[in-house]
């Protein structure tokens, strides 16, 4: 396996982390590295339809 993507929806970027800190995986240390970033849902965001 080369990775995970996991698409969290939060209020704030802590309450990414704090969920992630949580993963059995990290918990494990399988991991060589995590990433953390927003991003914006545009193309087919049904909240954003007219």
């Amino acid at each position: 396996m080369n990775g995970t993507l996991l698409v969290v929806e939060a209020d704030c970027i802590e309450d990414v982390f704090a969920f992630v800190s949580q993963d059995p995986y990290v918990c494990a240390d399988l991991f060589d590295r995590v990433e953390v970033r927003p991003w914006e849902w545009t193309l087919g965001n049904p909240e954003q339809r007219m």
